[in-house]
């Protein structure tokens, strides 16, 4: 019987952990971040949205490129985007850049999950625990938004400024 739990498929797993935990921790405090840089309803829509069109539109592009370059530069260079995304946050100047920064923090989310979330297991497991696999992948992610979203209501009852969430989220993807 082949084993699920190798070593590849446990830092993988752990990696994904920081990955969505960095994701959940900023989801649900940009759009109060954007108010407070004086923006209005309709620019914390378009910068929630800008972040998911670019990484729809991305991920079939990532797609392709994965198996003509190999999964190993994607997987590198989109976690590499991904941190550097979110330590750009502590800089925005105001919600047009917000924006930008958004669809280049999309982009990378497309990249990083693309190849890790989506493609690896295909590749790099035996066909006989690929569906065992994804159920897990599957209930991990589920429960990093559940831990997630229970940090974030911590963070935001108790008033943590902005800038302290964005250097957390930043520290954790960066250094994990």
């Amino acid at each position: 019987m082949e084993r699920l739990w190798t070593k590849q498929f446990s830092l993988m797993t752990i990696g994904n952990l920081f990955l969505f935990n960095a994701f959940y921790m900023l989801y649900p405090t940009l759009p109060p971040f954007i108010k407070q840089m004086g923006g209005n309803q309709s620019q914390v829509g378009l910068a929630m949205g800008a972040f998911a069109l670019s990484a729809v539109i991305f991920r079939p592009i990532v797609g392709g490129l994965l198996d003509r370059f190999g999964r190993r530069p994607f997987i590198v260079w989109g976690l590499l985007l991904f941190t550097l995304a979110m330590y750009m946050y502590n800089w925005v100047g105001g919600v047009v850049v917000l924006i930008g920064l958004r669809i280049l923090h999309g982009m990378s989310w497309a990249v990083s999950t693309t190849a890790t979330i989506l493609d690896l297991p295909v590749h790099k497991l035996p066909s006989i625990v690929r569906g065992q696999r994804r159920v897990r992948s599957v209930f991990l992610n589920t429960f990093h938004f559940f831990c997630e979203t229970f940090v974030e209501k911590q963070t935001v009852t108790h008033a943590v400024e902005f800038e302290w969430v964005l250097i957390l989220c930043s520290y954790i993807k960066g250094h994990f």
